[in-house]
């Protein structure tokens, strides 16, 4: 990041206009003044900030600069807030307020008699410790708008400058103190960012390496960036269920984590020797590779580091509505609405109108499964990593694996990992056209039975892919989980299928290919 950003909030124009033209030939350090509470609070929506000088009295004998502090705390938690007064004496009561160990709303204070000294000092000192070590983020204008399309509506507005600096802070930019400057030139001070593709979540999720001067590339690194209380729930979750648990060959090496005033980032690589090139196992779903190997890796009797550790038995509605927020009386609404839709779809397709895959009376089957008991009744826990969609599992070409988002990991229902790669791989593999989703729904039933009971997948023995995937799969929970039953199973992939079924980015296919799956689900616990 290049520059440096300065909030100055006074009534007195000679305050402001010191400020501002003490810097009016620096580029890289940007002044914007605000002369009431009321314009503070509108700028500080729109624009990222690294220090701010707030005046306690902009309206005579009023402490209304409380309120710009309040807000700056609020809104913009990472910018320093300075308070300048000439009454001290005057406004002990709100000092004690701005100062409170627990709750501190100012970073430090100026009397106005010395303002025109400390003020531009401070200025001067912030700024080169800042500036002294830049990093930089290429394409960093088309990241930053793929982070505020993901962002949820807010007042305060998620610009590119947080974003670099959330980014730049976490290559090392501002940590003191820097290298000597003679070693610029050594550092890995660059770093372009792709995004992995088929992520769904509020964050994005990006991969790249880092690069020094001359060009050399440091090690792959994967970058999350997202609302700043869910990446400070996923370091949480990190530290608490990864870091000191799991070995280093089975998980993913924790770079460092930053936090700015919206959003956050956390930074993870591979432990060991870094790979060339890196993909998510969605993309290997969706080029047909073989995944054996990685499930392997991932679910093997050798690897019990997380579900061999056991938890206390747990329903599953309770988990899914206490951990996503799942109601499954919602979801069924939802589901009629979307069927009234593709009703009239079908009748649009000659070809397609007798279908009988979906009609009503299959569908309603979901609302006595979203009842079943088993839905209800406490089963088996361990440690998950809960939301192991395969948009969040890495694979190096060299056979590794890591997982990223640690949102929701914790103690959860022993089969949730597999009902999310279940998930992925029906999304992954979505036919383009509604006859050949329904094609691949009319194979639920044969690919359960190849799954649990042995049985062939069709006439040619073979089965689609995806149905293949899915008995591979099946087959390591149950090597994991020696009393598993099929009904604990389909249970499960039940309420992740309702969990992704009201995700919003899916399109028409998409979702119709989710119900199909949900309803043969439903089959088996009905």
């Amino acid at each position: 990041m290049d520059s440096f950003e300065v909030l100055i909030v006074d009534d007195d124009k000679s305050v402001t206009d010191l400020l501002l033209g003490q810097f009016k030939d620096r580029p890289d350090i940007h002044v914007i003044a605000a002369s009431s509470a009321r314009d503070a609070m509108d700028v500080v929506k729109k624009h990222f900030f690294h220090v701010a000088f707030v005046d306690m009295q902009l309206t005579k004998n009023t402490a209304d600069g409380m309120g710009v502090f309040n807000y700056l705390r609020n809104s913009r938690p990472s910018c320093k807030a300075i308070l300048l007064t000439a009454y001290p004496d005057v406004y002990q009561k709100e000092l004690f307020v701005l100062f409170n160990p627990l709750f501190p709303q100012a970073h430090g204070a100026i009397d106005k008699s010395d303002y025109a000294l400390f003020a531009t000092t401070v200025v001067d000192k912030l700024s080169a410790a800042w500036l002294l070590g830049k990093r930089v983020v290429v394409g960093l204008p088309a990241l930053a708008e793929l982070v505020r399309l993901k962002a949820a509506n807010t007042d305060v507005r998620v610009t590119d400058a947080e974003i670099d600096f959330v980014l730049s802070s976490l290559m090392g930019q501002g940590i003191e103190p820097q290298p000597d400057q003679s070693d610029a030139a050594l550092l890995m001070n660059t770093i372009e960012l792709s995004e992995l593709e088929g992520g769904r979540s509020r964050s994005v999720v990006t991969a790249g390496r880092p690069k020094d001067a001359a060009g050399n590339l440091g090690i792959w690194c994967v970058i999350k960036i997202g609302p700043r209380s869910e990446v400070e729930q996923e370091y949480s979750r990190y530290c608490s269920y990864v870091r000191f648990s799991v070995a280093l060959n089975h998980r993913v090496e924790l770079l460092g984590e930053r936090f700015a005033d919206t959003t956050g980032a956390i930074c993870y690589s591979f432990a060991g020797r870094s790979p060339f090139t890196v993909r998510s196992l969605f993309e290997l779903f969706r080029t047909g590779e073989d995944a054996t190997p990685y499930f392997d890796l991932m679910f093997s009797r050798g690897n019990q580091e997380l579900y061999g550790r056991r938890g206390p038995r747990r329903d599953l509605a309770a988990y899914f509505n206490a951990t996503y927020r799942l109601d499954p009386r919602r979801i069924h609404r939802t589901i009629e609405d979307f069927l009234d839709t593709l009703i009239d779809s079908l009748r649009q397709e000659p070809d397609l109108a007798g279908s009988e895959i979906m009609t009503r009376a299959s569908v309603g089957r979901l609302s006595r499964a979203f009842s079943a008991t088993i839905i209800r009744q406490p089963l088996e826990t361990c440690i998950v990593h809960g939301d192991m969609n395969a948009n969040n599992v890495i694979v190096a070409e060299d056979g590794r694996v890591i997982y990223i988002d640690y949102f929701h990991t914790g103690c959860g229902p022993r089969t949730v990992d597999f009902a999310a790669l279940e998930g992925s791989l029906r999304l992954a593999t979505c036919p383009g056209t509604i006859g050949g989703v329904l094609s691949d729904g009319e194979r639920e039933e044969s690919a359960w039975r190849a799954a649990w009971r042995n049985a062939p997948f069709d006439d040619s023995g073979t089965g689609p892919y995806w149905a293949r995937t899915s008995r591979t799969l099946a087959s390591f929970a149950k090597d994991n989980f020696s009393d598993l039953t099929a009904e604990e199973y389909a249970a499960t992939c039940l309420l992740w299928g309702a969990r992704l079924f009201r995700v919003t980015q899916l399109s028409q296919l998409e979702r119709l290919r989710v119900l199909l799956w949900m309803v043969q689900c439903a089959a088996v616990i009905t």
